[in-house]
């Protein structure tokens, strides 16, 4: 007997993207959330989990036959499977939370919880976001770039407020094209624009659409606007959903002191204020999902007042997904507002 069990980056995003995929296709009659895995943002891996560990090595034994290679994340669980399971030539010890290549590919990935052992059968599509993230030929390093899975939750998120069977999904602050593009690989229209980066991002698109043939029934459109300019082209009024990074204000780095720090989050707050009423008049119907910025220099207990000042006015909801690296100055808060 089996279950099946997911390891996620973010509880919440899981659950927001769970009831958008379910809701989306209500033919399947099932609470299973592995059912559409490549529409999950926040899922790392999931697979089938077992009561024990010889009920898991058997049951990948009969599905992939070639299974000499372990990967697990405790090195005693390693030694064990070795013990169990003399065909293992060796195992590998693996980040629960990342996807190794060479288990990926020549091995097998086990997870232990207390007395169940899980076997991972899927993981995050990461050609998919390397191509988006590593591999298109424009991108932008200037605030530290906001990884194509973080997006894809994004996407997600904005899905769960307006399920719809027709999407198109609108960036105004699109710079380099991430959420266009993997509107794209989800088989959704995109729209997007910005006040500079146009012809680069145009490009990136292009390149995207050529290495894939399947997106030439989609359609897809950037152009110039100015986001402050409340006149923007007919084009927009098609947008279902509109998902943004937004503006995250100036650059700034661990050189800046903490004044300088609070006047940028002031800027882009004042930003806020006024253009989510514009983006309100401009698509009534779409919910809206973005990000502020997170200054990770910033006491966290004012800097959460202080947004929350600004943003619940203009009926914004800030959720608790907030993605920051090690040592970026500046992470995200991802937020929505749905005015229908």
């Amino acid at each position: 007997m089996s279950t099946a069990f997911i390891i996620c980056s973010h509880i919440e995003a899981f659950v927001l993207e769970w009831w958008v995929v379910h809701s989306s296709h209500r033919s399947i009659h099932t609470c299973d959330p592995l059912v559409y895995p490549d529409q999950y943002g926040s899922v790392i891996k999931y697979g089938q989990c077992f009561f024990s560990l010889n009920d898991a090595l058997a049951w990948a034994y009969s599905q992939w036959r070639n299974c000499w290679l372990i990967g697990t994340a405790s090195k005693d669980f390693g030694i064990a499977i070795k013990r169990a399971c003399p065909e293992v030539r060796r195992f590998k010890q693996v980040d629960l939370m990342h996807t190794d290549r060479e288990v990926m590919t020549k091995g097998v990935e086990l997870v232990q919880w207390w007395s169940m052992v899980g076997v991972v059968t899927h993981r995050q599509p990461i050609a998919l976001y390397e191509a988006i993230d590593f591999e298109k030929p424009f991108r932008s390093m200037t605030m530290g770039m906001l990884p194509a899975k973080v997006w894809a939750i994004l996407l997600s998120i904005a899905l769960a407020l307006r399920p719809s069977s027709s999407v198109t999904i609108y960036d105004p602050f699109v710079w380099s094209g991430t959420i266009p593009m993997l509107a794209l690989a989800r088989g959704y229209h995109a729209l997007g624009s910005d006040i500079a980066h146009v012809t680069a991002c145009k490009r990136a698109m292009q390149w995207r659409v050529d290495r894939h043939p399947s997106f030439v029934d989609l359609s897809w459109s950037i152009w110039y606007h100015d986001a402050t300019d409340a006149k923007n082209k007919p084009l927009a009024r098609f947008a279902t959903h509109v998902v943004t990074e937004w503006w995250l204000g100036p650059i700034i780095t661990s050189r800046h002191h903490q004044h300088r720090i609070w006047e940028a989050a002031r800027d882009v707050g004042d930003f806020v204020r006024r253009r989510v009423p514009q983006i309100q008049t401009n698509h009534p119907d779409c919910p809206l999902v973005f990000c502020v910025p997170w200054y990770t220099a910033l006491d966290h207990d004012v800097l959460d007042q202080r947004w929350s000042h600004i943003l619940t006015p203009l009926g914004v909801v800030m959720t608790s997904f907030v993605y920051s690296r090690p040592k970026q100055s500046v992470g995200r808060r991802v937020v929505y507002r749905y005015w229908s």
